[in-house]
């Protein structure tokens, strides 16, 4: 059964290809079953020593119906759809359906012909107009289409499903540590933990109000905005992150050395929201609690194409050699969403040295489940 789930959603290159081969294989053999049946009632050709021509026919029509699925999956869908722009979705699938329609019409009585005559078969004859074989193909094409994008959407039904039950998971552990109330008005735990920590630093000493508020205005926004999102601008997500740092900072009663450094082009690239900043909290609680000299956090962010690599290193007391417990809630959980969200194109690891907590984290981010 997993396996069967790995092959249905995974993002793995091996697994997409493996999943679309099958999927074409089978449309090939319905229609080649469909041509020898047709054949048997009305030539009363032998069904058996029909289809394996029938199905190499269908072989070498598929590739343009292979064409306008994808295009319909990969152009239409996303570009028009999945942005509520129906009336340009249904206008462009018509045109498509109908210039594939045509292409396929002329393409079929001159590739399809040539194959029937070298089995020494006779070549497939017009019964009517161009116009009208084109009618027909536009029907099958409808029916491969819409086949295509049923699936589309049932595997992002399934992922939304998922994404809703890991969520309701998030809720029932957070609700266990924080008062309901809370927790409807903020649901993130690193706001929640920040703003509780600098409203004791603001007991004890003056901050910069204003630098403060603007910054945490910022998060509430993220938190309440962007974070219920699939996905967002990678551009955004490192700004929230900037700013949970800063406030990170200033919210101890003792000195931080805080760094985030990154490298490569952040732009026209998206990533499912609450993926860095809960590692960053985590790296955050556990850089001493003040009972060592220097404490410090460093992040470092490379992206590269469509990989996105992330190192967390922090200090830590030299006694914390196991680093589990409540503190490990958040790590446990992210791990969770990045084989929710990016099976096959994510990897997490932990290294705890004697006075070091380091976090690699690597995200493909084009792998992303269910687009």
């Amino acid at each position: 059964m997993r396996s069967l789930y790995t092959l249905v959603f995974s993002n793995n290159l091996k697994y997409r290809i493996t999943r679309h081969f099958i999927f074409w294989m089978l449309w090939i053999s319905f229609y080649a079953f469909v041509e020898s049946y047709r054949a048997y009632e009305m030539r009363h050709a032998d069904f058996w020593s029909y289809f394996p021509i029938a199905w190499g026919s269908m072989l070498i029509q598929i590739p343009i119906d292979i064409a306008f699925c994808y295009s319909v999956i990969y152009f239409l869908l996303p570009h028009f759809f999945l942005k509520g722009r129906y009336f340009e979705f249904f206008l462009w699938w018509i045109v498509f359906a109908f210039a594939t329609g045509i292409l396929e019409s002329q393409y079929y009585y001159w590739a399809v012909g040539a194959y029937r005559t070298w089995f020494g078969l006779n070549a497939p004859v017009k019964n009517g107009s161009s116009f009208l074989s084109a009618l027909e193909i536009v029907g099958s094409l409808n029916t491969e289409g819409g086949f295509a994008i049923a699936i589309k959407f049932g595997k992002m039904f399934a992922v939304k499903q998922k994404e809703a039950a890991l969520l309701s998971s998030e809720k029932e552990q957070l609700k266990a540590t924080f008062d309901s109330r809370v927790y409807d008005e903020v649901k993130p735990t690193f706001l929640f933990n920040v703003l509780n920590r600098l409203y004791s630093r603001t007991q004890e000493t003056k901050i910069d109000a204003g630098e403060s508020i603007k910054k945490i205005n910022d998060l509430i926004l993220y938190t309440s905005y962007d974070a219920k999102k699939t996905l967002l601008p990678l551009t955004r997500e490192l700004e929230s992150l900037k700013e949970y740092i800063e406030l990170e900072k200033i919210s101890y009663n003792y000195a931080v050395q805080a760094a985030c450094n990154i490298k490569g082009s952040t732009q026209n690239k998206l990533i499912a929201p609450y993926i860095l900043i809960p590692v960053a909290e985590y790296a955050f609680a556990n850089i001493g609690n003040g009972t060592i000299q220097d404490a410090w956090i460093n992040i470092e962010i490379i992206v590269e194409g469509n990989d996105l690599r992330a190192k967390f290193s922090s200090s830590k007391s030299s006694e914390t050699s196991t680093l589990l417990g409540d503190k490990s809630i958040n790590i446990n959980l992210i791990a969770q969403r990045l084989q929710l969200l990016y099976p096959g194109g994510h990897h997490l690891k932990k290294i705890i040295e004697s006075e070091k907590l380091v976090i690699d984290l690597y995200v493909n981010l084009s792998m992303r489940l269910g687009i």
